[in-house]
């Protein structure tokens, strides 16, 4: 979290409180006078204290950035990624780690009849253009038998912090009712909508740079690097957790609705401090319908390196 009432203090920045008297103080919200929309007196834009991000009540929500600049500057951003980092209320750089949700220690039950990928399993992945044993390798998925309540699927374990918290199946029949069947949230040891998918691969393969994508099998054909949102709606909790990288490149699919929700997400990240933009790749649906030449040219330029198998 960023230290706002002392880096006002610092550079001698006229702010008020909660309960400093001032008509325009709010509980949980620190205020200066607001520099973007001249004119107006009054402490109009304000610092969430417990979510951590800025809002002017008259011309709407602010990067940090902008707003250490815009009070300060102006700055090149170097200088201005100084003065965040000095302000920081832990020395763990940019964007805190301490304050995500922690993963539960108990123990979570796969399915009845999981067991190794079969014949069947991996014919349909094939299918889709994935390699099976690369995918176990990297994914720890497992297939389930032909009995049950998740029968003939593909199991995929949601991992965090190292823990099987949540899992995901796909029918590889083609026949059965629900395509995709999550676990059940009574069982779940955490909300996999609070967090992303691939979300501890991502924090190895680089602290700094991450791909958002919608699915699971989008995240497959990228790599680690890439995390899914489980859809195009973004919960505040996952949007917080992406926030802690310091850089967000958002690919949902080239549909009119997912393209919207990208952009918001984007906007959303931007103002909790993280650099992030939304990716349009011409002639592609779905990220998961990329070849591996083109993800593999995806996660060079993103990265500078490649992650993954090839």
């Amino acid at each position: 979290m960023f230290n706002a009432e002392t880096f006002y203090k610092e550079y001698g920045i006229h702010y008020v409180t909660p309960g400093s008297g001032d008509k325009h103080s709010r509980e949980g919200w620190i205020q200066v006078p607001c520099p973007f929309c001249t004119g107006h007196s009054g402490y109009h834009l304000g610092y969430n204290l417990e979510e951590g991000y800025y809002n002017c009540w008259r011309c709407g929500s602010k990067r940090i950035y902008a707003v250490i600049d815009a009070l300060v500057g102006p700055l090149d951003e170097n200088g201005i990624k100084d003065i965040y980092k000095r302000f920081q209320t832990d020395s763990e750089g940019y964007h805190s780690w301490k304050d995500v949700p922690k993963a539960p220690k108990a123990k979570l039950k796969l399915p009845d009849g999981t067991e190794t990928l079969k014949k069947a399993h991996k014919q349909y992945l094939r299918g889709r253009g994935f390699d099976p044993d690369e995918i176990v390798d990297i994914w720890g998925i497992m297939g389930t038998t032909v009995y049950g309540n998740y029968a003939r699927r593909i199991i995929i374990p949601i991992y965090y912090q190292g823990r099987l918290v949540s899992y995901h199946s796909r029918d590889i029949t083609g026949r059965q009712r629900l395509r995709h069947k999550a676990c059940e949230k009574a069982e779940e040891i955490l909300d996999h909508k609070t967090i992303v998918y691939g979300f501890d691969h991502a924090i190895r393969n680089s602290r700094k740079k991450v791909i958002v994508v919608e699915g699971i099998f989008d995240v497959w054909k990228i790599g680690p690097g890439a995390v899914a949102t489980f859809g195009i709606e973004v919960l505040s909790s996952q949007v917080r957790l992406l926030s802690k990288f310091e850089e967000v490149f958002v690919l949902f699919d080239n549909e009119p609705q997912a393209l919207k929700n990208a952009r918001k997400l984007r906007d959303d990240l931007l103002t909790l401090g993280s650099d992030s933009y939304v990716i349009k790749i011409p002639n592609m649906t779905d990220p998961a319908e990329l070849s591996r030449g083109e993800a593999r040219k995806l996660r060079q330029r993103i990265f500078g390196i490649e992650s993954g198998k090839d």
